[in-house]
């Protein structure tokens, strides 16, 4: 196994991604805050190109993770809008009234 010391331990959402895109032929897990990425036996490969494909799939779960994080952002401003602009007719609609 290569290790990958992580910032921190990552949520669920960043752990499915992480092991959902590691190649068929490996192992891609998450222990806390450490990639591992399980090396294929039948080959002799250089530990630091594992690494760099552990990087690369650290990067591209931070990337979704942050893609995820953005759209809810973006969600829960749109909804906190929509909800300032009815609360703002129900005040035109009460003052409206009390001028009639």
């Amino acid at each position: 196994m290569v290790p990958y010391t992580l910032s921190e331990a990552p949520p669920d959402e960043w752990k499915h991604y992480f092991s959902s895109r590691a190649p068929n032929e490996a192992e891609a897990r998450i222990d806390g805050d450490r990639a591992l990425y399980k090396c294929p036996k039948n080959r002799e490969v250089i530990k630091g190109e594992y690494q760099n494909k552990v990087a690369k799939l650290v990067e591209a779960a931070n990337l979704h993770c942050r893609e995820i994080n953005a759209e809810h952002e973006r969600m829960q401003a749109k909804e906190q809008e929509e909800q300032r602009r009815k609360e703002q007719e129900q005040r035109d609609f009460e003052e409206w009234k009390r001028n009639w």
